[in-house]
């Protein structure tokens, strides 16, 4: 079962900007904990925004669903 609310919360709290702190920090180099870090980070966005996506294919399957549904029952 999909957990919407999850789903959500996960895609609402993205931080912006996008880029890794390398990226936004140009004045001190980047360890490799931090690009480690970047790069999970990058991960998580990137599942977060396939969530947001299944979800919006979730909802706009049922909303099509129940529309043909409702258009089958008013045509009767």
């Amino acid at each position: 079962m999909i957990n919407v609310k999850s789903m959500l919360h996960e895609t609402v709290m993205l931080d912006l900007p996008f880029g890794s702190p390398r990226e936004r920090s140009h004045w001190a180099p980047a360890s490799q904990e931090e690009d480690d870090e970047a790069r999970m980070s990058d991960k998580n966005r990137a599942m977060a925004v396939k969530r947001f996506m299944d979800l919006l294919l979730y909802v706009t399957t049922v909303h099509s669903a129940i529309f043909v549904w409702s258009s089958a029952v008013i045509a009767d």
